[in-house]
């Protein structure tokens, strides 16, 4: 965890997520990724065929569903929901979809790697997977998240969402990292402020409550200085 100090009455300035997130860059290679899993009873690791050629990699985020590995310290992993994105912000999703977590405007499961066209041109710099929704965040701060209604911060809404919709609430943040546990989602502001919703249980989400959280609420952070990361471990 690092901080920045702002000086009183100096406003945050928004900055640019951009060049930081940029893949190396270097005239005389070119780069290009390999996804593999990993099968904990075979012991025998498989390259994941589908994903597209010179396809390079920025973050894969695995949810827990049924069970959990201990090896150094707890790690979940599930086969069920999985998160790719790329240095060109291309979003791929695959894996469980009964609640529209996968974003691709249905609940139809993906067994393969399948590009979310929705995300196209949004700038996606974070992707994070929860039990049943997923969470996104773009170079401009905004935040947008897909499946189980519980869980992804609109409020009392009626329906999962099929489809990734911004998180109204924090329109006017600057949102400059995200963390999702497996129900329960938490977001850094550019200010230092962070922001909580979902399952509540346990005191998770630093709100002063345990019940079920359905919007972003400020969580009370007792530091002088700023945040500039944030991170859950299921």
């Amino acid at each position: 965890m690092s901080r920045n100090r702002l000086s009183p009455g100096e406003v945050p300035r928004k900055i640019s997520r951009e060049s930081s997130d940029q893949s190396p860059s270097d005239p005389q290679r070119s780069y290009h990724s390999a996804l593999y899993t990993y099968d904990t009873t075979n012991r025998s690791l498989s390259a994941v065929k589908e994903v597209p050629p010179k396809t390079r990699i920025k973050q894969v985020y695995f949810v827990i569903v049924e069970r959990k590995i201990c090896n150094l310290f707890k790690v979940s992993i599930s086969k069920t929901h999985c998160l790719l994105l790329t240095f060109n912000s291309d979003v791929y999703g695959w894996g469980g979809n009964v609640h529209g977590q996968l974003a691709h405007g249905d609940r139809r499961s993906r067994p393969t790697p399948v590009k979310v066209d929705s995300l196209k041109d949004k700038r996606i710099c974070r992707v994070g997977a929860g039990n049943g929704f997923s969470i996104f965040c773009s170079t401009q701060g905004i935040v947008m998240a897909c499946g189980n209604k519980a869980f992804v911060g609109g409020g009392d809404s009626s329906a999962d969402w099929l489809r990734p919709k911004i998180v109204d609430m924090l329109l006017r943040e600057d949102i400059i990292d995200m963390s999702c546990g497996d129900e329960h989602v938490l977001v850094l502001c550019q200010g230092g402020d962070v922001y909580g919703w979902g399952n509540g249980e346990d005191g998770r989400l630093g709100t002063g409550s345990t019940q079920l959280v359905l919007t972003p609420t400020k969580v009370m952070v007792c530091v002088i200085n700023f945040l500039s990361n944030i991170l859950l471990i299921p």
